[in-house]
């Protein structure tokens, strides 16, 4: 950062909100985030930030390096003379914050672009910058658990898009989300592991309390088939449409 950044400071002393957490064993894909602390605990192990943890605005902020360092995401600052950015990628997924400003950009791999506001803007103290650690972790497929009994953020690795929850590292190739009309839609491929893609699509749909089994059933049949170029309709809210070449759609409508 430029050294005019480093007179940025907090201006006032803003009353701090206590967001107390739930405190859960930690498992894979696991984040647990104690307040005030530096020691914390990743996937299961111990990991020490570079600087604690803090409440401001009564959002939990963690600094960058240390969100980076744990995610083991690419991360990437630009200092230009009208604004400071931080870029982080992971899995396909990226989240640009600006310095100082609430709006927030996010990019998720098939998924729509989309321009998000936030109530905690990132903070630039000293030399460090920080990330109200819940907007990033969330926009990178992490749930939150809260509670009123412990000074602790628990994220929890799943990603949700319009109510369905997705495996963070999915084998399925291709999924994709839109603003209107269609809520999701799926592509599975018989030349990948067809079994783990299945048990995949059984679990997104029945997150949204959709019948998996008249999806699974018509999948299995239509790859059986021969891959025909054909459509049907499931219900109300899903269609499956048959991409030849060993692949068939599924769309979830709204």
């Amino acid at each position: 950062m430029l050294n005019h950044l480093k007179t940025l400071s907090l201006s006032g002393v803003l009353t701090v909100f206590c967001l107390l957490y739930f405190v859960l064993p930690a498992w894979a894909n696991d984040i647990i985030i104690p307040v005030g602390e530096r020691n914390i605990s990743v996937n299961g192990k111990p990991y020490t930030m570079d600087a604690p943890s803090f409440l401001e605005q009564g959002r939990l902020y963690v600094s960058s390096r240390s969100l980076a360092n744990m995610l083991q995401a690419d991360v990437k600052w630009q200092d230009k003379m009208d604004y400071q950015s931080i870029t982080f990628n992971q899995n396909g997924h990226s989240v640009v914050f600006l310095i100082g400003n609430n709006n927030y950009l996010v990019k998720h791999r098939e998924f729509y672009t989309s321009l998000e506001e936030m109530d905690a803007p990132p903070l630039l103290i000293g030399e460090k910058s920080y990330i109200p650690v819940r907007f990033l972790l969330e926009n990178l497929g992490y749930r939150v658990s809260n509670d009123n009994n412990s000074l602790l953020a628990k994220f929890t690795g799943e990603f949700t898009k319009e109510g369905f929850v997705i495996p963070l590292e999915s084998s399925l190739q291709n999924i994709k989300a839109y603003q209107a009309d269609i809520l999701l839609e799926l592509v599975v491929e018989n030349n990948m592991d067809l079994d783990k893609q299945m048990a995949e699509v059984k679990d997104i749909l029945a997150s949204q309390g959709i019948n998996p089994l008249p999806v699974i059933n018509e999948v299995s049949s239509y790859f059986s088939k021969g891959y025909v170029n054909t459509s049907y309709g499931l219900g109300d809210k899903v269609t499956v449409h048959g991409l030849g070449k060993g692949a068939i759609l599924i769309r979830i409508w709204r």
